[in-house]
C-alpha cells in the first residue's frame, strides 16, 4: 500500500492499532523481548528522556498527587482528620525548632538584656529589608528558617517595637 506522506501512514497506523487487538497484544510482547534483550540500552534511553522532561514529569505529578488528595479528603472523613494531625504536627515541629533556636542564638534580647523567657524573644532583621526573604514564622522549611535567623537578632517585644517605631 502506498501512502501520499507520512502522515497518511501514520494515520492508518494508528486506525490499524485500534481495531485489531492482536497487533496490539504481538506488538507488546514485542516490546517487551526487545527491552530484555537491549537492557542497557533501554535504560540509558529512559533516563536520558526522563531528563529532558524532568520539569514537565514532576508537575505533572503534583497537579496529580493534589487533585486525588483532594478527592480523597472530600469523599473521606478519617483521610481528612489524618491530613489535620498531620499538619498539627508539622506546625508543632516548626515551632518547637524556631524556639531551639532563639535559646541557640543566646536566649538574651541584644537591647535590654533580658533573659527570663526565651519563648517571647522575637526575631529582627537588622538590615532591614535587604537580604530578608520571609517572616521566619511563616517559613516550612527548616533549612530556610535556620538561614533567616543567621540574619537576625533576637529582641523582647518590647525593644522590638520600639527599634521599628525609631
Amino acid at each position: 500500500m502506498s501512502y501520499k506522506n507520512n502522515e497518511d501512514k501514520l494515520a492508518y497506523l494508528r486506525k490499524y492499532w485500534k481495531e485489531h487487538p492482536k497487533y496490539r497484544e504481538k506488538s507488546k510482547l514485542y516490546a517487551k523481548k526487545w527491552r530484555e534483550d537491549n537492557r542497557e540500552k533501554y535504560i540509558t534511553s529512559r533516563k536520558q528522556r526522563y531528563q529532558e522532561r524532568k520539569g514537565e514529569l514532576q508537575e505533572k505529578a503534583r497537579n496529580y498527587y493534589r487533585e486525588v488528595r483532594s478527592i480523597k479528603r472530600l469523599n473521606n472523613p478519617i483521610a481528612k482528620k489524618q491530613e489535620r494531625r498531620w499538619a498539627l504536627n508539622r506546625i508543632a515541629k516548626l515551632k518547637n525548632f524556631i524556639q531551639a533556636m532563639k535559646v541557640e542564638m543566646g536566649g538574651v534580647c541584644r537591647r535590654c538584656e533580658y533573659k527570663d523567657e526565651p519563648r517571647i524573644l522575637q526575631f529582627h532583621h537588622f538590615n532591614g529589608k535587604k537580604d530578608k526573604k520571609g517572616n521566619i514564622s511563616e517559613m516550612k522549611s527548616l533549612i530556610k528558617i535556620r538561614l533567616e535567623a543567621a540574619k537576625c537578632i533576637l529582641l523582647c517585644p518590647n525593644c522590638h517595637a520600639l527599634t521599628h517605631l525609631n
